[in-house]
């Protein structure tokens, strides 16, 4: 997140099977071939530290969690994710997840590396006892637009049930 002190732990695992082929950075991303996995273990985000109005993820994170505002830390247990890549696109459908105390995060969606594209849906899944603030995690954040130009918006739901499979292969 770019600042000493905004996170405290995460040991990092990162793999990536990648193959491409081009002149150029740009043509080699988009003819980009294989997978990436990333598991990071036990951290703590410092919420008073981090501006969650500058930068993407940030951005993400701050919608995603209204909590935020009122908690001076997120404890986050785990962050894993399993990516394939197919011909410069990236796509994950629920195989990217953030775990914490209060809720989980799962990802779906794609980035095309080719033209840039986002299409990518962040959906809050709350666990039970979290207390009268749930309602305000309940809404999935949504991300469009392009790496140059994303846009970020709400979009309210209702119970919305997402199954997680996580394989070792």
């Amino acid at each position: 997140l770019g600042r000493p002190g905004v996170v405290t732990g995460g040991s990092t695992g990162l793999a990536l099977q990648l193959r491409g082929r081009g002149k150029t950075l740009s043509a080699l991303l988009g003819s980009l071939d294989g997978e990436t996995r990333v598991q990071v273990g036990p951290l703590r985000l410092h919420n008073v530290a981090v501006d969650f109005d500058r930068g993407l993820l940030t951005r993400v994170l701050g919608m995603a969690n209204p909590s935020h505002k009122t908690d001076p830390d997120t404890d986050i247990t785990c962050f894993v994710a399993r990516v394939p890549i197919d011909n410069g696109v990236l796509s994950a459908d629920q195989t990217v997840a953030v775990e914490t105390a209060k809720y989980n995060l799962v990802l779906n969606g794609s980035l095309n590396l080719r033209t840039e594209a986002i299409d990518i849906a962040v959906t809050p899944v709350v666990k039970s006892g979290v207390g009268p603030g749930a309602a305000s995690i309940a809404s999935i954040v949504r991300v469009g637009g392009t790496l140059g130009d994303p846009a970020l918006r709400l979009d309210p739901v209702g119970t919305y049930a997402v199954r997680i499979v996580f394989d070792d292969g």
